[in-house]
């Protein structure tokens, strides 16, 4: 006879394998937090690690990131974002003007690099990825975006895209 435990280990088994295994469009990977950061991005985060460079970004002035790169249509960080890389800006160097919505994941967005050397900005791949995601991390919470480290950051390396939703 089955116990309540075998019931719920034959049930959760079954939950995991009709789970896709993978939620984001394809070459889409989350843009992982654990791990050392190189120097170059320690420096250019300010910080040891990228909890205290958030810790630093909240204590920053908005005003004069907004005087930085503009103003924005909107409040979602959608809106901010497609307005951020429109504007002339910093982001010009790294992102192109143009940006998608992400299949799938309703206000989610797609930003373009300009070229793929990207992922040398912080000296390795996985650094690189962790300052980017500091930097529109940070841009959100300046513009007002409530808890932006909740939202979800992924990387294409193949496609030389970014993604937020």
């Amino acid at each position: 006879m089955k116990t309540l435990r075998d019931f719920l280990l034959a049930e959760a088994k079954e939950e995991k394998t009709t789970k896709p295994a993978n939620e984001y469009p394809e070459g889409f990977k989350v843009v992982d937090l654990r791990g050392g950061l190189t120097d170059l991005a320690k420096e250019a985060m300010g910080a040891k690690n990228f909890t205290a460079a958030m810790d630093l970004a909240a204590t920053k002035n908005p005003d004069k990131i907004k005087e930085e790169f503009g103003i924005v249509n909107g409040t979602s960080h959608y809106e901010i974002l497609k307005s951020v890389v429109g504007n002339k800006n910093k982001f010009n160097q790294v992102f192109q003007k143009k940006v998608s919505a992400l299949p799938g994941h309703e206000g989610g967005i797609i930003l373009y690099f300009v070229s793929n050397d990207w992922t040398t900005l912080a000296g390795k791949a996985e650094s690189s990825k962790r300052l980017v995601r500091f930097w529109l991390q940070s841009l959100l919470l300046a513009y007002g975006v409530k808890k932006p480290s909740k939202l979800t950051y992924l990387s294409n390396d193949d496609s030389d895209l970014f993604a937020v939703h």
